[in-house]
């Protein structure tokens, strides 16, 4: 399987028992939607290992998975940190104003005036509400993504977010 074609969806934890079973950090919504498929790919040191789901469930706030050939906690402790991934042609079709995450790292985000924020280098969940990182030379700045309010729009194709956004003060306009 190539690595362009996967999508993270989320990182095994710490072993949970001692059977193989383990914690999992899912990056899907609701969490457990991380059980829906079948096979995962394990992110081990350059390659992406197949492991079939043989179980899985949630387990308080979180989930627990135990993988194919994961016989004991020895094993699970191995795989502990590694990314797990499916592929993007597994993914389900999103509504319009819905994108994936990976979709949205990298693009150039634009205010309304014109002027260029930078690139979304990852976006992660604070109180319910997602949060472009955006860096711009050697400058970070937190936006919300909220669209139709922060977020004007977002144009996969032409990579660009356009936000309703002022730079911060002391910013060097970047025109990319």
């Amino acid at each position: 399987m190539r690595a362009d074609s996967l999508v993270v969806i989320g990182r095994l934890g710490a072993p949970f028992g001692v059977q193989g079973w383990q914690h999992v950090q899912s990056f899907t919504e609701p969490h457990d939607n991380v059980l829906n498929y079948e096979t995962l790919y394990v992110q081990q040191k350059d390659q992406w290992v197949a492991f079939r789901l043989e179980e899985g469930r949630r387990h308080g706030q979180g989930v627990v998975v135990r993988l194919h050939d994961v016989t004991d906690c020895d094993v699970a402790a191995k795989l502990t940190q590694c990314h797990i991934a499916v592929p993007r042609d597994e993914l389900p079709a999103l509504p319009a104003d819905e994108f994936y995450w990976t979709d949205l790292e990298n693009l150039l985000v634009v205010n309304a005036q014109g002027e260029t924020l930078g690139h979304i280098q990852y976006l992660y969940e604070n109180a319910g509400t997602d949060v472009m990182v955006i860096k711009n030379q050697d400058k970070e700045q937190q936006v919300p993504f909220l669209l139709h309010d922060t977020v004007i729009a977002v144009d996969l194709e032409k990579k660009q977010v356009i936000v309703d956004w002022e730079m911060p003060a002391g910013t060097e306009r970047d025109d990319d």
